[in-house]
């Protein structure tokens, strides 16, 4: 372990003044304490802060958190959307929140934080470009209901973004994935002309291979030479068309 007088110079001057301390004296007791000051101190470095938060109550946090998120996203047009009709309703009748809160929750169900969090972001992705996009033209319009000829441009943008960035963008499969839940969840306009649309529909289509998808047919063959993936895989797909159609590609490939 290191210990020179680098760490001292780098350290705060109370830790400089007992290093000296330790220095002063060459006995065996002093040389240990001195070791021990300093394994302390990179211990509190190492550690990061964090609140000792069980399962429960991080997952209420995030909860709170994704209907801020989706509160913020909703209001910058209430009428755009069912629920954002509801929230506007209830913060009417009760100004702090407390109402459209719970309003919202109840729109979300069971589904998980993780996810509520994820399709905000996602959507919030399309929010500051379509506010740039218009704002640079000194015009200002509603990003809500969603138009099909916004969503194109967005989807052409993110082709440039993904060009652009090793990691870090959005897919416009993911996009997508964001608006079906819109349209179910908090009844989004705009969302079955955007589904709808063959060309943002096959544009999706054309950029995943683009982005390094698995190919879905490598765990297949990987679970016909481990038995027990094999039979996990088996029993899900045995009685459905798809597996009839994975089990037939895998026997081809065998031939």
């Amino acid at each position: 372990m290191d210990i020179g007088g680098s760490m001292v110079q780098e350290s705060s001057p109370q830790v400089a003044a007992q290093y000296e301390i330790f220095s002063a004296d060459g006995d065996e007791p002093a040389l240990q304490a001195e070791q021990d000051y300093f394994v302390q101190v990179g211990y509190m470095h190492a550690i990061s802060d964090m609140r000792d938060l069980d399962y429960f109550e991080e997952k209420l946090e995030q909860l709170e958190l994704a209907c801020g998120k989706w509160m913020d996203i909703l209001s910058t047009h209430w009428e755009a959307s069912t629920v954002g009709n509801q929230i506007c309703q209830d913060l009417r009748s009760d100004p702090s929140g407390g109402e459209a809160v719970e309003t919202l929750k109840a729109c979300f169900g069971t589904k998980s934080p993780n996810t509520l969090l994820k399709r905000a972001a996602t959507l919030r992705k399309y929010l500051v470009w379509h506010y740039n996009e218009f704002n640079s033209r000194g015009v200002y319009v509603h990003a809500f209901p969603l138009v099909e000829s916004d969503v194109w441009n967005f989807f052409k943008w993110l082709r440039v973004e993904r060009q652009q960035k090793s990691r870090g963008f959005t897919t416009t499969s993911t996009f997508l994935e964001t608006v079906r839940f819109c349209k179910f969840t908090v009844g989004l306009q705009g969302c079955d002309v955007v589904l709808g649309s063959g060309r943002l529909l096959g544009f999706a289509a054309v950029e995943l291979p683009r982005l390094g998808a698995t190919d879905p047919w490598s765990c297949i063959l990987v679970s016909t030479r481990h038995p027990l993936l094999g039979y996990v895989v088996n029993s899900i797909y045995r009685s459905s068309s798809l597996g009839k159609v994975w089990s037939a590609r895998i026997g081809s490939r065998s031939c």
